[in-house]
């Protein structure tokens, strides 16, 4: 039925975000473990990751990752 069909499909979209988010969250672990260009995308990739469910947080973490990153990458 048409219900079950919408139905159905929020709840792979659903399973499909939460698969990402984890994937994410290792992919930052993985990153965190090896040696990075500065202590402060170091601080702010754990504070997303230890705030990973807090959408202000991790919000405010992008916005410092996308100003750090560029300059990081010009460094190297």
């Amino acid at each position: 039925s048409l219900f079950e069909d919408n139905a159905e499909f929020g709840y792979g979209m659903a399973i499909a975000m939460i698969q990402r988010r984890a994937k994410l969250k290792d992919d930052v672990a993985k990153a965190l473990e090896g040696e990075l260009c500065c202590d402060e995308i170091r601080e702010t990739l754990t504070t997303w990751l230890d705030n990973a469910k807090d959408a202000d947080i991790t919000k405010e973490c992008e916005a410092k990752l996308a100003e750090l990153l560029p300059k990081a990458i010009e460094k190297a």
